[in-house]
Formats: structure tokens, C-alpha cells, sequence
């Protein structure tokens, strides 16, 4: 139960998206992504301009599969809450429509499965121009978000497609739901963290602190 993939985005130029955790899960940005701008307490992120720049991984990765726990987490800042946009998403492998991600919808923090038609949601609006956390925890058939640390939402059985599958960092696909704002430091585990593990996450990344590839969390 680790950690297996973690793109910190502090890359400052360059045509590689790092996978620190070793496991070779690179991105390459696409189409103008700025790298090395401003993050939390002075480090570094990426900046996407909600028109078509993303990062893309090569190829759909499935980093859990199905009906197995997993957890992904990460860190954003949006220019503008009310516009549909993607942390993270699935590229829809061999020509299947996008059908798992993870965006603010309707101004809140949300998962999305689309062959089930299942979304969990939070109850909190992120504001503008403010770093935030976000995690979303499936286990047992069931999804939970997070917003800065807390549990914020959950949803019941998630079904269909819910493995963790990741092809895409800010956009559902290139040109749809394109991030707008910044990313940094998004994480992929392959079991479900608990309440205290996603605080711990929060509050070592609000101090800009690293977390070691080594931990479960």
C-alpha cells in the first residue's frame, strides 16, 4: 500500500513531468502549460489557461483496478470557480468516451464515473485565487471528497468505473474542461487513505514541506 505516482509539477521548463516516485509514470506538457510559476509558500507549480494546455502521460495509465481502494490528492488554485475544469482524467483507452475524473463542477470539488453516471461532490466553493487541497478516497464502493484537510462530501456506490485510471493532468480530454489556474503536487495511492492521513497531507503541504516517496502517506 504506497504511493504510486506523485507529480510535484516544480519543473521550471523542460518537456518532462516528473513521477518522482521512481515508477516511470512521466508527462509531457502540451501547448503552452507554464511551468515554474508561483506555488504555496514560495515553490513552484503549473499554470494552464482553461483553453487547450495540459499535460498528458502517453497512454491511460491504470494505477488500480477495479474495485480496489486508491486515493488521489493534490493541490489547486482557480481563476474561475464557475467554469467546469479537470485535476485530473482517464484519456478513454481505445477510442471509449472519458469516463472518470476528477474537476470542479458546479463550483464544488467533484468525481465524476461516466459509464455508471455517478458524481460525488463536495459542499464547498473554493475561492478564487487561493491554494486549496483536494483528495477524493474510494473504498468499499463509496467516494469521499476532501477540501483542505476536512472531509467535505461523499457519495454511495460508485459502480462501473471505479478503478483509478489517470491519462490526462488539467483537462478531461485536450480542449475540454481545461484546467484554469495553477497545479502542484498530485499524488496517486493505491489504497485509501484515512481522515488523519489527508490532514497530515494538508498540513505538511501548506508549510510547502516534502513527504517522502518512502511513506503510505
Amino acid at each position: 500500500m504506497v504511493l504510486v505516482a506523485h507529480w510535484p509539477l516544480y519543473e521550471n521548463s523542460g518537456s518532462t513531468v516528473n513521477d518522482v516516485t521512481g515508477n516511470g509514470n512521466n508527462g509531457t506538457p502540451y501547448n503552452g502549460v507554464v511551468q515554474g510559476t508561483t506555488g504555496i509558500l514560495g515553490t513552484t507549480s503549473y499554470s494552464f489557461d482553461a483553453t487547450d494546455d495540459y499535460v498528458g502521460l502517453g497512454g491511460n495509465i491504470q494505477f488500480v483496478s477495479s474495485g480496489k481502494q486508491f486515493s488521489v490528492v493534490g493541490w489547486a488554485k482557480t481563476n474561475d470557480n464557475t467554469v467546469r475544469q479537470t485535476f485530473v482524467s482517464d484519456n478513454g483507452a481505445s477510442g471509449v468516451p472519458v469516463t472518470r475524473n476528477m474537476q470542479i463542477q458546479s463550483q464544488k470539488i467533484a468525481y465524476y464515473t461516466g459509464t455508471s453516471g455517478s458524481w460525488v461532490r463536495g459542499n464547498t466553493t473554493p475561492p478564487n485565487g487561493a491554494w486549496f487541497h483536494w483528495a477524493y478516497v474510494f473504498d468499499s464502493g463509496s467516494g469521499t471528497i476532501f477540501y483542505n484537510g476536512e472531509e467535505d462530501g461523499s457519495g454511495g456506490s460508485v459502480s462501473g468505473d471505479d478503478s483509478c485510471d489517470i491519462g490526462y493532468i488539467g483537462t478531461k480530454s485536450p480542449s475540454n474542461n481545461t484546467f484554469d489556474g495553477s497545479l502542484a503536487d498530485i499524488r496517486v495511492y493505491n489504497h485509501a487513505l484515512t481522515p488523519q492521513d489527508i490532514a497530515y497531507l494538508y498540513q505538511v503541504g501548506k508549510q510547502a514541506q516534502y513527504v517522502s516517496s518512502k511513506r503510505t502517506v
